[in-house]
């Protein structure tokens, strides 16, 4: 008689974690996808996670992780055997403007990670962002657009703000410039003949503090300033997304 096909021996691996989604499977079952820092984006079935009685009660977005999963190779979902919280951000929860803002972040995020890819740049700057709501940073919009620009970056798609991206021509430091995040960055006058949809067009003030935010330095944006920026980010990660993206919360 045939032998039993072999089973696949599957690895613990132990990693800080953040919870993208959540989906109810069944009665008392989960699906998560996780941003790991060992593993990068990845999705994972949580056994009995909604029992009371469960051992991975910990499913919450915005708190840091600590999950076991079982891995098999080949196979692109994993097991959730333990979960626990490293960081709690309960203060995070309390405010409508910071929890706004880390939200759109974990939808950035979900909207250009490949799974099993890991990112270690952009979990530490997500988790910097986080850390920063959870202070209660006084400034929740300018935040999220450094961490939206720094994880761009750190992606590989840094948006030129000095230079035209079609023929390199630098733009006058006082001069507004067009910014067409589907092409990556600036474009010129002389090579703006057919600008596709979506493009903005940046004051020179704001070009200049975009800047700033990219080198992970500190500044200030006013209002209108942080919609633009924020406008032009969300963009960028639109153009980039491996599939259109539903801005449903974690649950």
């Amino acid at each position: 008689m045939p032998g039993r096909p072999a089973r696949l021996a599957s690895n613990r691996v132990s990693t800080r974690a953040l919870v993208l989604r959540r989906t109810v499977v069944g009665d008392a079952d989960l699906m998560v996808q996780l941003f790991t820092d060992e593993l990068g984006a990845l999705s994972a079935t949580a056994r009995g996670a909604r029992r009371p009685s469960s051992k991975l009660g910990a499913l919450e977005p915005m708190h840091t992780l600590v999950v076991g999963l079982d891995v098999r190779q080949g196979n692109d979902v994993a097991k959730l055997g333990e979960a626990r919280i490293e960081v709690a951000r309960v203060k995070l929860l309390e405010t409508q403007a910071a929890l706004d803002a880390a939200f759109k972040a974990l939808v950035w995020v979900r909207s250009v990670l490949h799974p099993l890819h890991p990112e270690r740049g952009v979990f530490a700057l997500l988790l910097r962002l986080l850390d920063s709501l959870e202070r209660g940073a006084p400034d929740p919009d300018t935040q999220l657009a450094a961490a939206g620009l720094g994880m761009l970056t750190e992606l590989g798609y840094q948006l030129a703000l000095d230079a035209c991206v079609r023929c390199g021509r630098a733009c006058p430091a006082n001069a507004p410039a067009w910014v067409d995040p589907a092409l990556g960055g600036l474009v010129c006058r002389d090579c703006e003949s057919a600008p596709t949809r979506g493009g903005f067009l940046i004051p020179a003030r704001l070009r200049h503090l975009m800047m700033i935010l990219q080198r992970g330095e500190e500044t200030t944006l006013a209002r209108d300033e942080q919609r633009i920026a924020l406008e032009v980010v969300e963009a960028t990660f639109r153009a980039h997304a491996l599939r259109p993206q539903r801005e449903s919360a974690p649950r």
